[in-house]
């Protein structure tokens, strides 16, 4: 029984291994490829380097190196283009999370296959992931204009306005006999004469 099970724990890993290979090499000519298309001035790595990857044991740190490049160079690409995007490093979560889950791939046991296993499906997103940022950047298609961009140009000028300096009104103090009616006995200083005095 435990032969049987040595067998078929090395098989099931030698198929991981294979196709784990195969997506890594589908990854390297995708993140190749991106950067390639990225223009020299936001690219953060060389478009060669991601073949950097397929050395043995050297491969499984250079990896983490490649999603950070590939996620700085996006990053930059869409402050150049004034971009909106819902990360700060594009695409930087999700190959980490690969990357991570490929290393777990060497613990003994069926764990050790099955986090591996994940780790080559997500890697294999991934890579899906960047062959959309290389059409995003050779159609020009996807990219969204920044808040900040779009309300920059907007909203009209308001011009302020000058406001209207407060004017008290005219006290009618001094003026008070002038319009008070008339009263009898009484002598009304505006006529100039005591009309109202008995006679």
């Amino acid at each position: 029984m435990g032969i049987f099970y040595g067998a078929f724990y090395v098989m099931v890993f030698g198929v991981i291994v294979l196709g784990g290979v195969g997506v890594l090499i589908a990854w390297c000519m995708a993140t190749s490829k991106l950067l390639e298309a990225i223009p020299e001035s936001s690219r953060t790595m060389k478009p060669t380097q991601p073949y950097l990857t397929l050395i043995p044991l050297f491969g499984y740190v250079w990896q983490f190196i490649v999603v950070n490049a590939v996620a700085k160079s996006m990053a930059n690409e869409f402050e150049r283009r004034q971009a909106f995007s819902t990360e700060p490093k594009p695409g930087y979560n999700l190959g980490l999370t690969g990357c991570i889950l490929i290393c777990c791939m060497f613990i003994p046991g069926v764990a050790g296959l099955l986090l591996g296993l994940t780790g080559i499906i997500i890697m294999l997103i991934y890579t899906f992931r960047v062959h959309g940022f290389v059409r995003m950047i050779s159609t020009g298609d996807g990219w969204v204009e920044s808040v900040v961009q779009q309300t920059s140009y907007a909203q009209p000028e308001i011009k302020k306005e000058e406001p209207t300096p407060y004017v008290p009104p005219a006290s009618t103090t001094g003026n008070y006999d002038k319009y008070m009616p008339p009263q009898p006995g009484k002598t009304n200083d505006a006529d100039g004469y005591d009309r109202w005095k008995p006679k």
